[in-house]
């Protein structure tokens, strides 16, 4: 989860936005609504409300040209990838990827086993280049052990040196196994990506780790940096699948360097805030931060907002009164662009709440869905230190309280977290497949984004896709 950073009052991290959209232009790619659990609270104490933001993207325009996609393709070839034909799956799929890029996007191929190889620069994919990626796709061999930081490096300098303002980049990284040449240290491994990738990096890292021999941990952290993904391919078959989905995503990309700020008024204050990403609160608890990525077609980023409102005089059920103000800023990559758009919540304070006011559905929902990113998290971190038994009575916990709620998107979560319990019974059910799935699990409901065969979060545009991979 998100961790929160203290800025001084001096500080304010809301300021002033013009809307950039023209009069008349086509509605905005994002959409922003806040929604609290109740609609009134006592006016005569103060009140801990929790309350949704929820930041909506835009349907697919068949008619709409979508901006360009830059990919950088780092793929394992050490000679484990020789083993139940991975290889050349990765290569069909590699085709796959050729096949259904557009002649705007480009393409590079690295591969990475004792050596780094540069199959391929970052070339257009019109027939000329479709047949020069062709030709790399099939020069891949395998042998050899796993230099995987040589390979990472070099596929970030790629699309950092090759990457335009307006288009969308991205580095797929498909390993099988744990480095072993060149920097073998996760911690080590994670600093140096980041420090090529610098503190606001322009493109997303998406990590696919085939089998049960990668370092989940490391994969989910560097795809966590970036914004990307993390893909655990626990059968090799589901490799064009899993690349599908990836691929459905980045070409449906409507939005960039998308932020949320939020600014609490008339005495409401600002007590947490969970989200994806790193989130900043001023020290006032007025104002606050919080990255939301890059929003692809469809997608819905959810973000939890306690508030506090203060104890008020009794108004009219007609004079609500207006605790929180957001904006969200991005990038449109239709409009080429930043665009402001924003929502408040104005909440009603009378003396006696209705006794039949019923919590908001889609709010119980979301507080469901962070109860059970947190729970995963945790569990994950006690199953790394061998405590199975804390970690699966965190889990427990999680699963009673989330399953009271009894509706169907609630109901899943129980079923996603009751399969990673499976999956933490001792050392050999965890090292066997429960730490690859516990990492995807709990990133996939962090994100709100699908990142396998799950159907959970998916898109159209994934759905299609995936679909041409199979």
């Amino acid at each position: 989860m998100g961790g929160g950073v203290v800025f001084s009052d001096e500080e304010p991290l809301v300021a002033p936005q013009q809307d950039v959209a023209a009069a008349g232009a086509a509605e905005p790619s994002l959409a922003v609504t806040i929604t609290s659990t109740l609609d009134e609270y006592d006016c005569s104490r103060s009140s801990v409300t929790d309350n949704i933001v929820t930041v909506t993207a835009r349907p697919e325009d068949a008619g709409q040209q979508r901006s360009p996609v830059n990919l950088v393709a780092v793929v394992d070839t050490s000679g484990s990838m020789r083993s139940e034909g991975k290889i050349d799956l990765v290569k069909s799929t590699l085709r796959l990827v050729v096949k259904n890029l557009g002649g705007n996007d480009r393409l590079s191929l690295v591969s990475y086993s004792d050596a780094v190889t540069v199959r391929s620069r970052l070339i257009t994919m019109d027939a000329a280049g479709k047949q020069a990626a062709e030709e790399a796709i099939d020069a891949l061999r395998v042998g050899g052990r796993t230099n995987l930081s040589g390979g990472l490096l070099q596929g970030v300098d790629i699309i950092q040196a090759n990457s335009k303002a307006g288009e969308i980049n991205s580095v797929l990284l498909l390993t099988d196994g744990h480095a072993n040449v060149g920097i073998s240290d996760p911690d080590e491994l994670v600093a140096a990506m980041r420090s090529a990738a610098g503190p606001q990096p322009g493109f997303s890292l998406y990590t696919f780790g085939c089998g049960a021999s990668h370092n989940a941990a490391l994969l989910t952290s560097l795809a966590d940096f970036t914004e990307g993904m993390y893909y655990f391919i626990e059968d090799a078959d589901a490799i064009p699948e899993s690349f599908g989905d990836c691929l459905g995503g980045l070409v449906s990309v409507v939005a960039q360097n998308t932020l949320l700020r939020l600014e609490a008024l008339n005495g409401a204050t600002i007590e947490e805030v969970q989200s994806r990403g790193v989130i900043t609160v001023s020290k006032n608890k007025l104002n606050a931060e919080a990255p939301l990525g890059d929003p692809q077609c469809e997608e819905s980023k959810d973000v939890l907002v306690r508030l506090r409102v203060p104890a008020v005089e009794a108004k009219a059920a007609s004079e609500p009164t207006e605790y929180l103000h957001a904006t969200v800023r991005y990038f449109d990559v239709r409009d080429k662009a930043f665009v402001d758009v924003s929502s408040s919540l104005a909440l009603r304070r009378p003396k006696k709440v209705a006794k039949d006011l019923q919590p908001n559905e889609k709010v119980r929902q979301q507080v469901n869905r962070f109860k059970t990113t947190n729970a995963l998290d945790r569990a994950r971190t006690e199953s790394d230190k061998g405590n199975f038994a804390s970690a699966r009575g965190v889990l427990k916990t999680a699963i009673g309280e989330v399953s009271m709620a009894g509706d169907l998107f609630s109901s899943k979560l129980v079923a996603d977290m009751s399969e990673c319990l499976e999956g933490m019974l001792d050392v050999d059910t965890y090292n066997s497949g429960g730490r690859y799935r516990v990492s995807s699990k709990q990133q996939m409901h962090e994100a709100q984004r699908c990142n396998g065969c799950d159907e959970m979060y998916t898109t159209p545009s994934k759905r299609s896709m995936k679909a041409r991979f199979r």
